[in-house]
């Protein structure tokens, strides 16, 4: 009987993923620890606003941004019901007042608050991110991009992760 509801609880997780992939056109991704390491270096000096992850996936980098960043608000979105509970039981483990996280659409969030959006997304997303980007965030603020740049923006800072895969680590200012 155990054995069968974790069974049906695996294929009802497995599926969720598997529709939220469909629906946004790409599967949560975590963020390796080495790039979590290598991406330090990167997180600017705050003394205004809000931070935001978007895309936050099972909350790797909402949590190492509320630990950075104690005194600042850290807010991560992510559609995806698995990851989403597990970035909410990873909150309460670590216990991170500062970090609020929940299951919406991050293009529907306003943005005109914060002074550092960090981003993990594919190319697609990217564009049109980009675009909210400009609309929304004051002069001034910063843009994390790990793995995927901003097409036509010249990064602040650049640096190319220690990871397998090599993967690069944008900073933008507005």
């Amino acid at each position: 009987m155990v054995g069968s509801i974790v069974l049906l609880v695996m294929v009802l997780c497995s599926l969720s993923i598997i529709w939220t992939t469909y629906r946004v056109g790409i599967s949560p991704m975590p963020t390796s620890k080495q790039v979590q390491r290598d991406l330090l270096p990167l997180l600017p000096q705050l003394d205004r606003g809000k931070i935001f992850e978007l895309g936050s996936g099972f909350g790797h980098l909402a949590l190492l941004l509320s630990g950075h960043y104690p005194a600042r608000a850290v807010f991560a979105y992510e559609l995806s019901y698995v990851p989403y509970i597990i970035s909410l039981c990873w909150k309460v483990v670590v216990r991170r007042k500062n970090l609020w996280i929940a299951r919406k659409d991050f293009f529907e969030v306003s943005l005109q608050d914060a002074s550092f959006v960090v981003c993990y997304l594919y190319p697609k997303a990217m564009e049109r991110l980009k675009e909210k980007l400009l609309r929304e965030l004051l002069p001034g603020s910063y843009v994390l991009s790990h793995t995927f740049a901003f097409r036509g923006w010249k990064p602040l800072m650049m640096l190319e992760a220690k990871d397998l895969g090599k993967n690069r680590i944008y900073l933008y200012r507005m």
